[in-house]
């Protein structure tokens, strides 16, 4: 069953799929470098082969356009590291997006339009960004699955 936790450590709702571990949820494999390298000398554009960098939006969408995405954190920021590899989910609302480990207890932290490396920590999620986490949880599938690079986060 998938599961959101509240601010306040209350679960919320009832779905299919139990993520307890930091390491539970992997982003997808990617090409070897070799296959990339052949790609590109066979004419392929090297900016529609590779993931996006902490800097830039999804692929094949600006980030404003993704709705959701999941995969791992990656966090530079020292205070911080023990939220390396953790899975999370994320959710667009206003311009700005939530993030939601999916971890027991939970760490939430917001970006908003302007930030791609940094996020602040928040105790609960708005209700609206709660709303939207739920219906995200409750499909998944349809996010956009990657690693999410952050050099800092501030409370």
């Amino acid at each position: 069953m998938k599961f959101l936790v509240d601010g306040a450590g209350a679960l919320i709702g009832q779905s299919s799929t139990v993520v307890a571990s930091q390491t539970a949820v992997k982003p997808a494999s990617s090409p070897s470098v070799a296959d990339q390298q052949a790609a590109i000398l066979a004419g392929a554009d090297p900016t529609q082969l590779f993931e996006s960098t902490g800097a830039g939006g999804a692929k094949d969408l600006p980030q404003a356009q993704v709705s959701c995405s999941t995969g791992t954190l990656e966090i530079e920021d020292p205070a911080w590291t023990d939220l390396n590899g953790t899975a999370y989910v994320s959710t667009l609302v206003d311009s700005e997006r939530y993030f939601q480990t999916l971890t027991l207890p939970p760490t939430f932290f917001v970006q908003d339009s302007h930030r791609r490396v940094t996020a602040t920590v928040i105790d609960k999620l708005p209700n609206t960004a709660l709303k939207a986490m739920e219906d995200q949880l409750a499909e998944l599938n349809l996010c956009e699955t990657k690693s999410t690079y952050l050099a800092r986060l501030s409370r």
